[in-house]
């Protein structure tokens, strides 16, 4: 599938925050703004359980990275340093904001 990318990535912590940082190599077509579902898949965890978790977000901006923040709730599961399988569907890419009027 053109618009889909599989990668492993560890749960990161930015602030009070559990983030997924986005591979610089996919920063093109993983800019921020962009719709994507994505399916984690939990490979290696403190209670070494698998679990998948199916979300969809906007893909969000820290500084000069693309990140994916994880969804408060699955805070508890998706802990920092927990290593995770990704599967990211583009939904929608980024559109540039035009000036519009409305009347």
């Amino acid at each position: 599938m053109e618009n889909q990318f599989v990668i492993t990535k560890k749960i990161a912590k930015h602030g009070s925050q559990s983030v997924i940082v986005i591979p610089r190599v996919l920063e093109n077509d993983l800019k921020p703004s962009t719709i994507a579902k994505i399916t984690i898949d939990v490979l290696k965890a403190e209670n070494a359980e698998q679990k998948q978790f199916i979300i969809t977000k906007k893909i969000a901006k820290h500084s000069p990275q693309a990140v994916i923040i994880v969804p408060r709730i699955l805070e508890n599961e998706l802990r920092p340093s927990t290593i995770v399988k990704l599967t990211i569907d583009i939904l929608k890419k980024e559109v540039e904001e035009v000036g519009t009027l409305r009347t």
